[in-house]
């Protein structure tokens, strides 16, 4: 294809350019960043380009105020990214909160009769029309922190940094009010195809709860769980990337 990398804050490129046939973009998690999936752009190749999403608030948009709301998130992240879905053909990949953010991204492109990604990967979220029963957006900073020990992926060092905390909880509280305090709303299932990723020993969902994302697709679903935790794939991506591109006919 005749691609043009995108010139947005919201998207980060792969350093090296291939023009590819195929994109994936990836969604971060609560409180993350793009540098979650700095390991992951290795893996980029001639047959797949991976996309990194910046949510504000964060890294390099540090100094811009973090989104507590779904629905003006995905209004300004559609429009920073429809030129971005022109050259071909994408897949999305989300992580938790970002799991949900892909989800309903692909609906808004519905509702506007644009070009829906190839595949929609999603990870350690149940389902969204599962409402969360025992938020955490309005708990103190201490339970905040140990919730963030429980899900893994955080450095001891870091939790214990006041410091770093301090600058941190705040963009953590933003992202979980936004996941936490959305509202479902019923509509017809994506004719795309899903696969769900999660872990045995998650803390934030369930396996029961992985499985009820195939209400939202009237194609291809599947389940695939792996042992760990809420941030299982942290040390090897190739738990994750190895199954994506296998779905989408690349090779890793």
């Amino acid at each position: 294809m005749v691609a043009c990398y995108p010139s947005t804050p919201w998207i980060i490129p792969p350093p090296k350019r291939f023009d590819a046939p195929l994109r994936l973009f990836c969604f971060p998690p609560a409180g993350a960043g793009a540098l979650l999936f700095r390991p992951w752009l290795t893996y980029s190749s001639p047959e797949i380009e991976l996309f990194v999403i910046q949510l504000p608030g964060r890294e390099h948009r540090l100094k811009e105020p973090c989104f507590t709301e779904l629905a003006p998130l995905i209004k300004a992240l559609t429009a920073a990214m429809i030129p971005s879905l022109e050259p071909g053909k994408f897949a999305f990949f989300g992580h938790s909160m970002g799991a949900l953010i892909a989800f309903e991204l692909t609906r808004e492109l519905r509702r506007q009769g644009l070009v829906l990604p190839e595949y929609l990967f999603v990870c350690g979220r149940r389902a969204p029309q599962i409402p969360i029963d025992n938020p955490l957006y309005t708990q103190n900073e201490s339970i905040l922190i140990e919730a963030l020990r429980q899900y893994g992926g955080t450095p001891e060092a870091v939790l214990q940094n006041s410091d770093l905390m301090e600058l941190f909880l705040p963009i953590f509280r933003s992202d979980l009010t936004l996941n936490e305090t959305y509202q479902y709303q019923s509509e017809l299932p994506l004719e795309v195809p899903i696969a769900i990723f999660g872990a045995m020993n998650d803390p934030v969902a369930t396996p029961e709860q992985f499985e009820q994302w195939k209400q939202q697709t009237s194609g291809a679903f599947e389940l695939k769980l792996f042992e760990g935790g809420h941030m299982f794939f942290k040390d090897d991506p190739k738990l994750l990337l190895k199954p994506i591109f296998e779905r989408l006919n690349c090779r890793l």
